[in-house]
């Protein structure tokens, strides 16, 4: 009895000695045993802002940064990083170790695509096919334009934007990132035939005295009746033209931030920027004479291309605004660098004299010696671009925006441009050029050296689409 009285009493003394140790170790216990609530930077109240379709039960890491949007591109960033027992922090499912593992060189990376809906503002033409009734043969005024003595523009047309990018540390306060954008092929063309019935022609203005029609408006007769002396002689053939314009760009840029707090953000862009702008007009026409004892057909060929290669530097804005699923990004930017124009004139001719073979020449109508050649000429450009985007969250790794875009180039050189209009607005051209080639006899220097190009013309052109897009982060 005296025994088990004793065993008693020592298990009573052992729960007394251990009850208090056991609540002073419930009273410095923190409810919340998540690791991140244990580390310095975690603030207690720390909680993760929802997205569309986010799961109310779902504990996610709280970020030390504010959630960063790459709206000007397509993306967003929210950050949950990786954390160690130690209280240091990983990038994107890298952690660092006690061992001294050496932290990341990147964090969140992103990849965006958009797809685009754009408009290229319309290009000056000359007037280059007409028609009018017999006789008239087509010279202006008096005939109808066919083709130019106008804007010419192919509507709208589709485009692809790529970019891709990643945070240079934790706190997400530089980055980097790039893009590609690429627009369809815009081609305005034009095609008209005749079997003589009726009147087309390429409308031109004369300078040679020794011209039949003498100095002024003229045109050159594709298909329709006409007289070579005292012999009527019947036209047919047909024409084709088109435009055609093709415009790209790239960039490689670094932001930083400026200013940062609760539901805004503002960066500084800069980096290098690429664009090219390519256009060219092409002009086909064939003409084939009935009675052919002189002259069988007559192929012609008139190329103006043009290529705009720009390389420079970029600065810019990026501010962004919002809390929750949606947020706004505004993106204005300006590049600033050297333009490249570079100008091709070309021309040929086939001519096939009654029953002998065809003999080629290497000038056209519009492109002659005079003018036939590669130009170049460097320019200083500035390309203000304006980018503006409503971002969606759709996951916590998927984002869909929609957005506007407008670029503008200062000088670029046109294929249109570069047709000599210097008499009456239309095609000049001194006629014996093509004439003293075709059918003999001496060029008239009294016509002077029409067509010319002295200098490469330029103009200005912008570029304005709508998008939707989906940034993938991680």
């Amino acid at each position: 009895m005296r025994s088990k009285n004793a065993k008693l009493t020592v298990v009573a003394i052992v729960l007394l000695l251990g009850a208090p140790r056991a609540y002073a170790d419930d009273a410095n216990t923190s409810p919340d045993r998540s690791p991140f609530a244990q580390l310095p930077g975690f603030p207690a109240e720390a909680t993760y802002s929802g997205y569309v379709g986010d799961d109310s039960d779902l504990r996610v890491p709280p970020d030390l940064a504010p959630p960063v949007s790459e709206a000007s591109f397509g993306y967003d960033l929210p950050q949950a990083r990786t954390a160690t027992k130690s209280g240091k922090q990983g990038g994107y499912g890298l952690a660092v170790k006690d061992s001294g593992t050496a932290e990341p060189m990147i964090y969140g990376p992103w990849v965006g695509f958009e797809y685009m809906s754009t408009w290229l503002q319309g290009r000056y033409l000359p007037p280059l096919v007409t028609t009018s009734p017999p006789g008239a043969e087509g010279v202006l005024p008096g005939s109808r334009i066919l083709f130019g003595g106008d804007d010419v523009d192919g509507g709208r047309q589709m485009a692809g934007k790529l970019s891709l990018g990643a945070w240079l540390g934790p706190a997400e306060r530089v980055g980097v990132g790039g893009s590609y954008f690429l627009v369809q092929t815009e081609t305005v063309p034009f095609a008209d035939s005749s079997a003589g019935d009726r009147v087309l022609a390429r409308p031109i203005y004369e300078t040679s005295p020794l011209a039949e029609s003498g100095v002024g408006p003229a045109s050159y007769l594709l298909t329709g009746p006409t007289f070579l002396g005292q012999t009527q002689f019947t036209l047919a053939g047909n024409i084709q033209a088109a435009t055609r314009t093709d415009v790209q760009g790239a960039e490689g840029y670094l932001r930083h931030l400026l200013y940062c707090a609760p539901g805004s953000r503002l960066d500084l862009i800069g980096g290098y920027q690429f664009s090219r702008v390519d256009d060219r007009l092409q002009i086909n026409h064939a003409t084939t004479y009935t009675p052919s004892f002189l002259l069988r057909s007559i192929d012609v060929e008139d190329v103006f291309d043009a290529e705009n290669t720009f390389h420079g530097g970029e600065l810019g804005l990026l501010g962004e605004f919002g809390k929750g699923p949606v947020r706004l990004s505004i993106l204005a930017k300006v590049g600033l660098g050297n333009i490249n124009e570079v100008v091709t004139i070309a021309g040929r001719s086939t001519v096939a004299y009654g029953a002998g073979a065809p003999v080629n020449y290497n000038s056209g109508l519009l492109a002659l010696p005079t003018n036939m050649g590669v130009y170049e000429q460097d320019k200083f450009g500035v390309i203000p671009e304006l980018d503006a985007k409503l971002i969606f969250k759709l996951t916590r790794n998927l984002d869909l925006s929609i957005g506007y875009n407008f670029i503008y180039w200062n000088t670029l050189a046109m294929a249109g441009d570069q047709i000599d209009t210097t008499m009456g607005g239309q095609p000049t051209v001194n006629s014996s050029q093509w004439a003293s080639q075709w059918f003999g006899g001496a060029l008239d220097p009294a016509g002077g050296s029409y067509p010319k190009l002295e200098k490469i013309k330029d103009s200005d052109l912008w570029l304005q689409g709508l998008s939707v897009g989906l940034t993938l982060r991680r």
